[in-house]
């Protein structure tokens, strides 16, 4: 656990006193120490970001620098089996996710006699599916982009569900509304 951080990243005096209940070891680091440290882990994460970006089609022609400052505007999360993403008819759908390691299940429940069908089916993704019980299923992989068909059609809610499908995963959201 880290205390104090905030005001040594805000360049602010501290407002909180802490008090242990218990007897507890305790390690302190200087502020240089700690910006020391703290750059190291930002710069080791970006590289990571970039180097998995590029591994993504859409992003592969990006220039080094775009990428980078591309990377600030995601953010990681871990997922268990069964764990929802996001489930169809959600509101606001203002995050669009990349499989960073793991596998999901994307559906989409149609009704058979819904015009709605020639949308799944003229979607590129629907090479992939097969039909499940009045849904439309696709095993997304590393590196899938999903999420965002709302984007493209403006949609306010989302129009179709995603679950892990692997026993652990990762996906990293991108949020429509970061500049």
């Amino acid at each position: 656990m880290l205390l104090g951080e905030i005001s040594l990243i805000n360049n602010l005096r501290r407002t909180a006193m802490v008090k242990s209940l218990q007897p507890t070891l305790v390690a302190s680091l200087d502020a240089s120490g700690f910006r020391k440290h703290a750059e190291a882990y930002f710069m080791k994460t970006c590289e990571e970001h970039v180097h998995f970006l590029a591994s993504i089609p859409l992003f592969s022609n990006w220039a080094t620098k775009r990428l980078f400052q591309f990377s600030s505007c995601f953010s990681k999360r871990k997922v268990r089996k069964g764990e929802w993403i996001y489930r169809q008819n959600e509101d606001s759908p203002n995050k669009v996710f990349v499989v960073s390691h793991g596998s999901f299940h994307l559906r989409r429940a149609v009704n058979k006699s819904d015009a709605e069908i020639k949308k799944v089916e003229n979607n590129p993704l629907a090479a992939l599916a097969k039909r499940d019980g009045g849904h439309v299923l696709v095993e997304l992989n590393s590196p899938c982009i999903f999420g965002v068909e709302e984007h493209f059609f403006g949609a306010t809610k989302r129009i179709s569900s995603v679950q892990c499908s692997s026993l652990t995963a990762e996906v990293i959201d991108f949020s429509r509304n970061h500049k």
